[in-house]
């Protein structure tokens, strides 16, 4: 018998779904689909961190330090990213976030446990490369992915509190990469280990996503009624979360799953093209700095490591207040904070304050990019809000992969002073780009 033609749902259906799931407590299930995300995130984060493992390495020869070969090899996973976060997104938004995203982990693992087999920098750079095709799309359709899933009255504090847990992959890559660079067994250096365990993990978390279900939104959006009633029920069978109330939703006059204009989505991609130049670039440059300020590799690993641990406890002080206020003043303040976090870190010449400014930078960070992915997710419809994800994501790549190439050779010629202006001319034309970009759908319910 031929398949029977799935029936479009109108907007209007759409939304009404919509409004009717949104309307579901906290339940241990959505809990449960926030803990297996951020284990996965977490490799994803692990793959990142790599990049600090390389720089610190790569940093530490005198040879490559002073030539190209050091920014090529941190940006070229960038290079990937954004090459693969638009297309990837696309896929998601036309075949489904859960498919997109095991296809994802397991193609990054694969790649991630191939890059360091060869002593050859091109081979290096080349997977890095393939990898990113797939770490620059994971990031934002997992988010769009939790943005379906969880209520909206927390949506940003949870999404924040799940990048916390998973931001724990950061410091686990360095201090695992540091044990085994001490140890070698096999007679294989440390930095090569990180690479094969991680990309290991990956590729098992892939496969653990098919616990995962697809998001009750997207298939009724997509035709798929009775799979989306079947799931909705599931959720709404499982127990709430003790403890957790419910914070009331605000009714807006704006058609839920109506789209910014063209001139909101361009103000939107600059928000995310500057965000690299804020924050994202952290991890690259104080491994630099650090070994500029004449630490060893081994300490500079440490400290590195050290320093990706605070965002896990300061994610989850600051997610219960995420949602309390609007979405565009959230974002504007933590930009602020880093750059004060970013000159303190600059200016530390002793060890304590350097930590503790380097920790606040990274929490805040932390907090930042799950706020903006929020804040893009909101604003688009289910058909799009993948793709729009991607888009954003896409834009951060192209900053990352510039950011290096500009940042690098200016803390070598003119010190760790003039990395921090660069960045205080970020966080300014940020600002200036969120007080023309569109209100926030905080506590909304979303098409």
């Amino acid at each position: 018998m031929a398949p029977q033609p799935r029936a479009t749902p109108t907007p209007d259906e759409v939304s009404a779904f919509a409004a009717r799931y949104d309307a579901l407590p906290l339940s241990w299930a959505h809990v449960g689909v926030l803990v297996l995300a951020a284990t996965a995130l977490s490799f994803d984060l692990w793959e990142i961190a790599l990049n600090s493992v390389l720089s610190t390495f790569l940093s530490s020869n005198a040879r490559i330090n002073h030539s190209l070969a050091l920014p090529m090899v941190v940006t070229s996973v960038f290079f990937g990213g954004m090459v693969g976060s638009p297309v990837l997104g696309w896929v998601a938004d036309r075949w489904g976030r859960r498919r997109t995203m095991m296809a994802s982990l397991v193609w990054m693992g694969v790649c991630t446990a191939l890059a360091p087999v060869r002593e050859d920098l091109s081979w290096l750079i080349a997977f890095r490369m393939l990898s990113g095709l797939a770490l620059g799309a994971f990031p934002p359709i997992l988010m769009a992915y939790l943005a379906e899933i969880v209520p909206p009255d927390r949506r940003a504090g949870l999404l924040v509190g799940s990048t916390s847990l998973a931001s724990l992959g950061a410091p686990a890559a360095l201090f695992m990469t540091r044990w085994m660079d001490s140890l070698q067994p096999l007679g294989i250096e440390g930095w090569r280990w990180g690479f094969m365990l991680g990309g290991g993990g990956a590729i098992v978390l892939g496969l653990f996503f098919l616990l995962l279900p697809e998001t009750p939104r997207w298939l009724f959006a997509r035709g798929e009624r009775a799979k989306a009633e079947a799931l909705f029920a599931r959720f709404e069978a499982s127990p709430p979360v003790p403890l957790v109330g419910r914070r009331s939703l605000i009714r807006s006059e704006q058609a839920a799953g109506r789209k910014p204009t063209a001139v909101a989505t361009a103000v939107l991609m600059g928000i995310w093209a500057l965000s690299p130049w804020v924050n994202g670039s952290f991890p690259i440059m104080s491994a630099a700095i650090l070994v500029q300020k004449g630490f060893g590799v081994e300490k500079t690993l440490l400290y590195v490591g050290l320093l990706s641990v605070g965002p896990m406890l300061g994610g989850f002080i600051t997610a219960p207040v995420l949602d309390l206020g609007a979405r565009r003043r959230v974002l504007a303040a933590l930009s602020v904070l880093i750059g004060v976090a970013g000159i303190l870190f600059v200016a530390a010449t002793g060890p304590r304050l350097l930590l503790c400014a380097g920790v606040l930078f990274n929490v805040l960070g932390t907090v930042l990019v799950p706020v903006l992915f929020t804040y893009t997710g909101e604003l688009y419809p289910t058909d799009q809000r993948a793709r729009m994800a991607a888009f954003g994501w896409a834009a951060n790549r192209l900053g990352s992969c510039l950011a290096p190439f500009v940042l690098l050779p200016i803390l070598h010629a003119k010190g760790p002073t003039a990395v921090t202006g660069v960045m205080v001319v970020a966080i300014a034309s940020t600002i200036l780009l969120l007080n023309c970009a569109p209100p926030g759908r905080e506590r909304r319910s979303v098409a």
